[in-house]
């Protein structure tokens, strides 16, 4: 009985090995997670329309400690190797909350779970606007600059509402330091907002226009400092720190006597009612009465304020 009994044990052992060998083993290295931010392509946009905005989400991700290693120290963080995508067909103006697709290389997995990400989506719009010329610099000592033109003399701006609605103006600059004749040339063009700041996300058609600007030889001129000049106050508690002027000088002309009493140009008012961030624009120069401005009629002028009561703008 004791015999039959044992050889059933070494039996039953044998099986219990010979299950551990074949399936309770293996030579898999262990599994490290880690967090990896990619941002969200969108596939399937609708005619029309345009993301303005570009979602970036946290992708939980699995595998051998060698390849997440790698990815990790990629200059990127691993973005490169995970590409997550929201399908936006169908999709009309406003925002959508979407599954996110995300793929990425083996023995790479992802942790289990739904992503979502949320895009905007607008409606694409055009507007024309003029073209302004602006020259850069000072033309040469007894010159000035008379006119201005482009070619073409206005432009479409065309990009999703919300950023086409920021554009102020279209600006072409052009520069004239030292110049003593005419000048024709092509030269890119900015949109810029009402703080002077480029809008991005907005097409510029065409992106180059021909300018030229006329330049002509003084007989009497006079380069003079460009002055602020400003109305009201700043809220409770706010001064003036700092005055920034661009540019701060500016070549006039005028009858002799009419330029010997001109000491600087001042510029158009700046309000400063109420103010508590700085003030950045662009406003015009206004000379004396029988003065007239020759290398700029406007000056971009920067107003910071500092809170007496920390010492700080």
């Amino acid at each position: 009985m004791i015999r039959h009994n044992l050889r059933y044990k070494v039996l039953a052992l044998a099986s219990a090995l010979a299950l551990y060998f074949m399936y309770g083993r293996t030579d898999e290295k262990p599994l490290t997670s880690a967090v990896v931010r990619v941002q969200v392509r969108a596939v399937n946009v609708p005619d029309g329309l345009e993301i303005t905005t570009q979602p970036v989400i946290s992708v939980s991700i699995q595998g051998p400690k060698h390849a997440i290693d790698e990815l990790l120290n990629r200059p990127d963080g691993g973005a490169s190797e995970l590409d997550a995508t929201v399908d936006l067909a169908g999709k009309g103006v406003g925002p959508h909350m979407l599954p996110v697709k995300v793929n990425l290389r083996k023995p790479l997995m992802l942790v289990p779970g739904q992503l979502y990400a949320t895009v905007t989506l607008e409606a694409i719009v055009e507007r024309t606007l003029p073209v302004e010329v602006v020259p850069q610099g000072s033309v040469a000592p007894g010159y000035r600059w008379e006119s201005t033109s482009a070619n073409p003399a206005s432009i479409t701006i065309v990009g999703a509402r919300s950023a086409v609605e920021q554009v102020a103006r279209v600006e072409a600059r052009v520069p004239v330091r030292g110049a003593t004749g005419d000048l024709e040339r092509d030269v890119p063009l900015r949109a810029l907002d009402s703080r002077d700041e480029v809008v991005e996300h907005v097409d510029v058609r065409p992106s180059l226009v021909s300018v030229h600007v006329r330049i002509s030889r003084l007989l009497r001129y006079k380069v003079a400092p460009i002055v602020l000049q400003t109305t009201g106050r700043p809220a409770n508690g706010y001064r003036i720190s700092t005055v920034v002027v661009e540019p701060l000088v500016v070549t006039v002309s005028g009858s002799s006597q009419a330029l010997e009493s001109v000491q600087a140009v001042s510029t158009e008012p700046v309000d400063l009612t109420g103010a508590t961030a700085p003030i950045i624009r662009r406003v015009r120069l206004a000379p004396p009465e029988g003065i007239e401005t020759v290398s700029a009629s406007a000056a971009r002028v920067k107003v910071f304020l500092v809170n007496e009561a920390v010492g700080t703008p």
